[in-house]
């Protein structure tokens, strides 16, 4: 209805976009979207914000303006690449290798400051970097209201300017932090009261106190949690709920959500996340249907926490030259994971020790050989592991820093007894 407005007022729309088209296209001049069917780009997994650059390189070639059009773009690039989760192959990884790189010196005063203020100056960053760090702040904008908070941090050219906005953000981002927690100990509650999981393959949760702007990450961490895909509704005044869903491995989330369109208001995403509105009526039925939906997809009994290793590997493989070697790999993220290793027969050098509120500190051997572990929110089973003589360890190999001192160490991701 946009795009026809927009031709009526005899507007040339161009529209870039990267999410599966479904239904007829808008009338516009020109629609780039390497989802379109019969699309010739090579590339099937841009970011938004990679369509615009190609945009923008499509631009320069077509005017002879040359790199300059773009190239100093790549760092804003490669933050909104990461910032989406898309795959970290071919062109995205290339956009992110450059642009990461490019971050360490950028050019734009408020990406500038918003990683000095996150204390990120001085290195090139990761992929968890943007994704923990930076990004969360930008989107905290939106979340809590006004978006264009985020727009100006990243187009103001004033670094005092820059200052203020990244200071405000990383606020944004501290408050977003608290409501996010708030929604997902209520929903984890939900679902712990009302489901079932022995016979519930997909959860929809739905309340008119949730916070709109909050529950897609929510729907991240109940997902997770409960191994299960999960959408979150925020019930409004009006009757019409509007939420965001995420899925597992195993589960095409818009393929599940298309067998109930006919509930929906609008509904639209991809494999991994997608957003939808609906009539407060219908949440009953859809829940039931999406749940099937799912089912179908993957049964229920192989919903289960597992974690994936690439290969075995013995405390001696695990040297500094190996690591350069998995450095060399970076830019990691969907697509192109970060390696996960297994070790077997570890026993403990001293007792695992919490770290913070949540976390177990280890120091493990197998045989001569002693490595220093971090198992992040693995407090719960801190007794488990303690008392274990033989242990198993899936994990990444990490560097930790200590007064100076760098060492190689295991970030764990699982254990088993």
């Amino acid at each position: 209805a946009e795009a026809e407005k927009a031709a009526s007022l005899g507007l040339d729309l161009i529209i870039t976009d990267h999410h599966e088209p479904h239904g007829d296209l808008p009338k516009a001049v020109a629609v780039l979207d390497h989802k379109i069917p019969g699309s010739l780009y090579p590339e099937s997994v841009l970011a938004g914000v990679g369509m615009a650059l190609k945009l923008s390189q499509g631009l320069a070639a077509h005017t002879g303006s040359g790199d300059e059009l773009w190239a100093d773009l790549l760092d804003i690039a490669a933050l909104g690449t990461a910032a989406d989760i898309v795959p970290m192959t071919g062109e995205n990884r290339i956009i992110c290798a450059v642009g990461f790189s490019q971050m360490k010196e950028s050019k734009h005063p408020g990406l500038r400051a918003l990683i000095d203020r996150q204390k990120l100056s001085g290195k090139i960053l990761s992929t968890s970097d943007v994704v923990f760090m930076l990004a969360p702040c930008i989107n905290a904008a939106g979340r809590l209201g006004d978006s264009s908070r985020g727009v100006k941090l990243l187009l103001t050219q004033d670094k005092g300017e820059a200052t203020a906005w990244a200071d405000e953000l990383v606020d944004l981002n501290t408050e977003r932090k608290a409501l996010d927690k708030t929604v997902q100990d209520r929903v984890s509650t939900w679902v712990t009261e009302n489901v079932d999981l022995a016979t519930t393959a997909g959860i929809v949760a739905a309340d008119k106190g949730w916070h709109l702007g909050v529950i897609g990450i929510a729907a991240s961490k109940i997902a997770e949690a409960f191994t299960r895909p999960s959408v979150l509704l925020s019930i409004g005044d009006d009757g019409i709920a509007k939420g965001s869903a995420r899925s597992i491995e195993g589960v095409h989330l818009l393929d599940a959500l298309s067998t109930c369109e006919d509930l929906f208001i609008s509904y639209g995403g991809h494999a991994a996340a997608a957003g939808l509105s609906i009539r407060e009526e219908n949440i009953a039925e859809f829940r039931q249907r999406f749940s099937e939906a799912v089912a179908k997809q993957l049964p229920i009994a192989e919903m289960i926490p597992r974690v994936n290793a690439d290969v075995e590997a013995n405390l001696s493989d695990l040297t500094p030259q190996f690591f350069r070697i998995v450095k060399q790999m970076e830019p990691f993220g969907p697509g192109n994971m970060r390696p996960v290793l297994l070790c077997r027969g570890l026993s403990h050098k001293n007792p695992p020790r919490m770290v913070g509120a949540k976390h177990v500190k280890m120091t493990l051997c197998q045989g001569p050989l002693v490595m220093e572990a971090i198992a992040f929110n693995f407090g719960p089973r801190i007794s488990e592991i303690a008392g274990s003589r033989a242990l198993s360890t899936a994990f990444t190999l990490d560097e930790n820093e200590w007064n100076g001192a760098v060492n190689l160490q295991m970030k764990i991701k699982g254990v088993e007894i």
